[in-house]
């Protein structure tokens, strides 16, 4: 059976370049999309017509080649439909939703165990609203905070700087949360939210020369001493250890007209000593109880050397499947509201044992690498800063969190995500998750970053220390 005679063909793709261009863009779902692929496609197309008119071919007859060289405007806007199109990461959905449910089940079970103590309702309330709101914040367009720059960044700080002393509200001795109406938020968590805003003052930056450390050191240093006084040394560990490596990572982009190799040295060297001195000056300098931990971790002694010790006694009595009638007595009978928290995985342990525990924490971590892929592979730069910003404040409160479960650091006030006890904690986790999933939504509709009003970003440029 013979197909279409070349005279068929000829006439179907002999229509007007404008009437090429609307049959295209019909065919594409995404009304927001459409602008941008058609005017690409419109450019490709009079880049070819001009080939051939290099050729001697005629205006008229070249546009007309260029025309039909792009096939079938059906077929082609399908397939422009099928690239340029919302994406959803559902392997990530489905694992925080696996998560999600096992870190209620821990809730549930303690509550059990402790006749009652807990109410696990209210740890499953805020993984629903957390897992709702991270939906919602998908379906936001991220790159509006490429546009405002730095803008956003400094407008959060210093409402969570100036909001502290009027909307502060003590909870056990220590004003470390801020209350609007009926919303009551952990000011230490809330901080965390700041640093993908920081990946977008960063990228606002971009083409600076050195002063470009007049504007990010201060960015780095004014919300960490912030959280420090809270107090919340953990969290200022955290949050200053993110800014400075989510700092270094641009510089490594060539986002900036500096000595690469001599900055990121100087940068890494701060971020790897600046524990040690941390810890020494709150070690001599800190609060009573901030030094006691310092010095349970090296001496055994006083609360917090009682806190660690039962956490490695529950950590070594848990069996390696299923709960252990020891451990949980040790869990139930010891401050538990810590290991909710801090010691979240030596409840696990002993719930769940240590096998099953062992495996969602590697699930977590291979969640913490998905979004790190995600992010690093964006052509999108504003979406690569944006969600590495978010992977390494998993990646670090993580780390920490293991460290401290493991007794290989100081006990220290530190929550897990998606999985400690605390709404503040859930909610900020799925906040950040969610933005990671509008970054990956967005893929193959902003391959490109969008230039700031001041038109001063310089996407390419070479720099040479002599």
């Amino acid at each position: 059976m013979q197909g279409p005679s070349p005279m068929f063909w000829h006439w179907r793709y002999s229509m007007r370049l404008e009437e090429y261009l609307e049959t295209v863009s019909a065919q594409i779902r995404y009304a927001k999309i459409r602008g941008s692929v058609t005017t690409e496609l419109k450019n490709h197309i009079l880049d070819q017509a001009e080939h051939y008119e290099s050729y001697g071919v005629s205006p008229e007859e070249a546009l007309e080649r260029a025309v039909r060289d792009m096939g079938d405007p059906v077929e082609t806007g399908a397939a422009l439909d099928r690239i340029h199109r919302p994406s959803m990461s559902w392997g990530i959905v489905i694992a925080i939703a696996v998560l999600s449910m096992f870190s209620i089940g821990v809730f549930y079970m303690a509550n059990i165990q402790a006749h009652d103590l807990f109410p696990w309702q209210r740890q499953a309330f805020f993984v629903l609203v957390g897992f709702a709101l991270m939906l919602l914040i998908y379906r936001l367009d991220y790159s509006i905070l490429g546009i405002s720059g730095w803008i956003p960044c400094v407008t959060y700080l210093l409402f969570l700087i100036i909001g502290y002393p009027f909307y502060g509200v003590s909870v056990h001795g220590m004003t470390r949360w801020i209350q609007l109406g009926f919303l009551s938020f952990s000011v230490s968590e809330a901080m965390l939210l700041y640093v993908p805003l920081f990946g977008a003052a960063l990228y606002s930056f971009r083409g600076d020369r050195y002063h470009v450390l007049l504007k990010a050191i201060p960015l780095i240093l004014v919300p960490t001493y912030f959280v420090s006084r809270l107090p919340d040394l953990s969290t200022a560990v955290i949050l200053f250890t993110c800014l400075f490596c989510l700092f270094i990572f641009a510089i490594w982009k060539d986002w900036y007209q500096i000595s690469k190799k001599l900055m990121i040295g100087i940068l890494s060297g701060i971020v790897l000593l600046s524990p040690l001195i941390l810890i020494g000056y709150y070690y001599f300098f800190g609060a009573d109880y901030q030094s006691a931990r310092i010095r349970a971790f090296f001496t055994q002694s006083g609360d917090a050397g009682y806190i660690r010790s039962l956490a490695e006694n529950i950590r070594e009595s848990s069996a390696l499947f299923g709960s252990s009638e020891e451990s949980l007595q040790l869990l139930v009978n010891g401050p538990t509201s810590d290991y909710l928290t801090d010691f979240i995985i030596v409840s696990m342990c002993s719930i769940y044992g240590t096998l099953i525990t062992i495996a969602v924490i590697a699930g977590l971590l291979l969640i913490i690498m998905k979004v790190f892929h995600i992010s690093v592979t964006q052509k999108n730069q504003l979406g690569m800063i944006l969600g590495t910003g978010c992977g390494l404040v998993f990646f670090v409160k993580t780390a920490v969190g293991i460290l401290v479960n493991l007794q290989l650091l100081p006990h220290a006030s530190i929550s897990m995500p998606f999985l400690s006890h605390g709404g503040s904690n859930v909610i900020v986790s799925y906040l950040l998750l969610g933005l990671v999933l509008s970054i990956y939504r967005y893929k193959n509709i902003l391959p490109c970053q969008r230039e700031s009003g001041r038109k001063r970003l310089k996407l390419k440029f070479t720099w040479e220390t002599r």
